[in-house]
């Protein structure tokens, strides 16, 4: 049986006409939803209580890498300058407010989930489904030049989307990644924490997804 002691941190920006029908979805399976507002001017904070998330709402604007650690800390439960390591949840869920992602795989994701620390969607493995109708040519690309040079720097390393955002971690895993600092702001926090969970020796498994 898969374990649904899940919260699933969504970092959010004027993502109203998505995030209601996301975090019914998710209330629906039995997951809990933190969205991280990062200053919307439209209603996405309302849109996300109103179906049964939790809303951290920024007053102004701090980025992606600090709405993602604002999510992960209020999961641990930080209180001030200390964190309460008894967590109520297993795991941490992450993915995008926009319809990139398909929650329906978080289920699948996390049934490997309980033989890794963190299991990251990958839209470059076999089966996976990458869908750039609407985007800029350049980004599959982009992307998949990226993974090579970390595999690169990182010795040992095969990832194949070390800047995906669909991911799903073992609770004591972001625990332990408290304890480095982080210089990204944006997207490429992405690469620091994967690379840094990867230093500490967890397991990591990438699972196909479909993204559009």
């Amino acid at each position: 049986m898969v374990d649904r002691n899940v919260a699933v941190v969504i970092p959010t920006l004027n993502e109203e006409s998505s995030i209601g029908g996301l975090c019914k979805f998710l209330y629906d399976n039995g997951f809990q939803a933190i969205v991280v507002d990062d200053n919307s001017a439209d209603k996405t904070s309302f849109n996300a209580r109103m179906n049964y998330a939790t809303v951290i709402q920024n007053k102004e604007r701090k980025g992606l890498a600090k709405s993602l650690w604002q999510g992960f800390n209020y999961v641990l439960g930080l209180n001030e300058q200390q964190y309460n390591w008894d967590s109520p949840y297993n795991y941490i869920v992450t993915i995008d407010a926009g319809k990139s992602h398909n929650p329906e795989q978080i289920l699948p994701m996390l049934q490997m989930a309980q033989s890794y620390d963190l299991v990251v969607g990958s839209r470059f493995l076999p089966f996976s489904e990458y869908d750039n109708t609407n985007g800029k040519w350049y980004r599959p690309k982009a992307s998949q030049l990226a993974a090579k040079l970390c595999n690169l720097a990182q010795s040992g390393s095969k990832y194949t989307d070390w800047t995906s955002g669909f991911r799903i971690y073992r609770i004591d895993l972001i625990q332990a990644l408290t304890q480095f600092t982080y210089l990204s702001t944006m997207h490429p926090i992405q690469i620091e924490l994967l690379g840094r969970a990867s230093s500490l020796g967890a397991g990591v498994f990438e699972y196909p997804i479909q993204y559009i």
